[in-house]
C-alpha cells in the first residue's frame, strides 16, 4: 500500500523506525555482558556490567610498589573508568552488528492504513459532541506529557548527580555512586591499608560498591521516569499510532471489526 496518508502515515513510519531502533538498542546491551579495565600501573583491574556497575574487582599484590596509600583510591577510579570505554566500545560493536543485520522498514510501512484516513475524511462533520471527545482525550494525553516534562526538569540533573555512600562491614573502605550509577569516590583508612592483604583489600571495595548501589537504588533515571506523571499514567498516554488514532476516534475499536 502507498504511504498517502499525510502526517498520520509519517507518523506511522516514523513509529516503526522508532520501535525498530529500541528493539536494536535493547539487544546490544546484553544483560550479562561484562567489560574490564586496567589502571594505568596495572596493578588494579575492574570489570563493569552492561549498566556500567563494578561487578568484580581485584588488586595486584605488587600495588605497593606502583601506587602510596593515598593513591589508591585514584588507581580504582582509573581502573573502572577504563572498564566503562570498554562497554562504550562494546555497544557500539554490538549495535553495528544489530543495525547491519535488520535493514530498514520498508517505505509503505504504515500502522494507519484506510480505514484511518476514512475517518479522518469523515470527522469534520462529525457531531460535535464527538470533537470534543477526541479534543478532551488529545489535551488530557498533553497536558500529562507537559507534567512529566516538567517534574523531570526539576530532579533529573539533581537525583542523577546525588551521591550515595556504601561502606564495607568492616568500615575500612567507604565508596560515592551518583544515581547514575557512576563511581565519584573511594576512600581507604589509611592505616589500615598499610598492612591490609590486597585480597582483603578487593572483598572490601567490592563490599562497600554494592552498599553504594543499594544506596542509589530507586534514584536511577528509570525510576524517576516511573514516579513522574508520565511513568504513572503508563498505557493511558501511548506513542502508538493504531492506539492514538483508536482513543481519537479516528480508527475503529478492533472488538467492532
Amino acid at each position: 500500500m502507498a504511504s498517502d496518508d499525510g502526517e498520520l502515515g509519517e507518523f506511522g513510519r516514523l513509529y516503526a523506525e522508532a520501535e525498530r531502533f529500541t528493539r536494536q538498542v535493547a539487544n546490544a546491551q546484553h544483560p550479562d555482558a561484562r567489560y574490564d579495565g586496567t589502571d594505568e600501573t596495572g596493578t588494579v583491574t575492574a570489570v563493569v556490567d552492561g549498566d556500567g556497575r563494578v561487578r568484580d574487582l581485584a588488586v595486584d599484590r605488587s600495588w605497593r610498589q606502583h601506587l602510596g596509600v593515598t593513591e589508591l583510591g585514584s588507581a580504582v577510579r582509573g581502573a573502572v573508568e577504563r572498564a566503562l570505554l570498554a562497554r562504550v566500545a562494546g555497544f557500539d560493536a554490538a549495535l553495528s552488528e544489530e543495525l547491519d543485520a535488520e535493514p530498514p522498514p520498508a517505505t509503505d510501512v504504515t500502522p494507519l492504513g484506510d480505514a484511518v484516513r476514512t475517518r479522518l475524511a469523515a470527522f469534520a462533520g462529525a457531531a460535535p459532541e464527538d470533537r470534543v471527545l477526541a479534543a478532551s482525550e488529545l489535551l488530557a494525553m498533553l497536558e500529562t506529557i507537559e507534567q512529566s516534562l516538567d517534574h523531570l526538569s526539576g530532579q533529573l540533573t539533581e537525583q542523577l548527580s546525588r551521591p550515595y555512600t556504601g561502606r564495607s562491614r568492616a568500615r575500612h573502605v567507604t565508596v560515592s555512586v551518583t544515581g547514575a550509577a557512576e563511581l565519584v569516590g573511594v576512600e581507604y583508612d589509611k592505616r589500615w591499608l598499610v598492612n591490609a592483604h590486597e585480597v582483603n583489600i578487593a572483598r572490601e571495595t567490592r563490599e562497600a560498591l554494592t552498599a553504594a548501589y543499594q544506596a542509589a537504588r530507586g534514584h536511577g533515571l528509570q525510576d524517576l521516569l516511573a514516579d513522574s506523571p508520565l511513568g504513572r499514567a503508563g498505557p493511558q498516554v501511548t506513542v502508538d499510532p493504531k492506539e492514538l488514532s483508536r482513543r481519537l476516534g479516528l480508527a475503529p475499536d478492533p472488538l467492532e471489526e
